[in-house]
């Protein structure tokens, strides 16, 4: 059974690690996706690529015009740029959480 820690949190997304399967959840508002650490790390680099991608377009930031592909037929998620950054921020916090957690350990 897993044993999860809250590592980040905020108004529509939450970042959990389970210290036994070592598996991080992501919840945004009602979407739950689970990575291992490397498919997190991944995530976390597309994200912040698409982010410096779109930084230098000023129109339209809160306008959900992102799209990112997942690896089922059919499903997309769509951010604006600030949710991008956002996510971004949560899960950066997130990894600090999860270092001083293991510091602790």
């Amino acid at each position: 059974m897993c044993t999860f820690h809250t590592l980040s949190q905020s108004e529509n997304i939450q970042v959990k690690w389970c210290s036994k399967c070592d598996c991080y959840s992501l919840y945004i508002q009602n979407v739950v996706l689970q990575f291992s650490p490397p498919s997190l790390q991944g995530f976390k680099d597309n994200l912040e690529a698409c982010y410096q991608h779109y930084a230098s377009n000023t129109a339209c930031r809160d306008e959900r015009t992102i799209l990112f592909n997942t690896r089922l037929e059919g499903l997309q998620l769509l951010f604006s740029f600030h949710e991008v950054g956002a996510l971004i921020a949560q899960l950066q916090e997130a990894e600090w959480s999860k270092m001083s957690l293991s510091d602790e350990e």
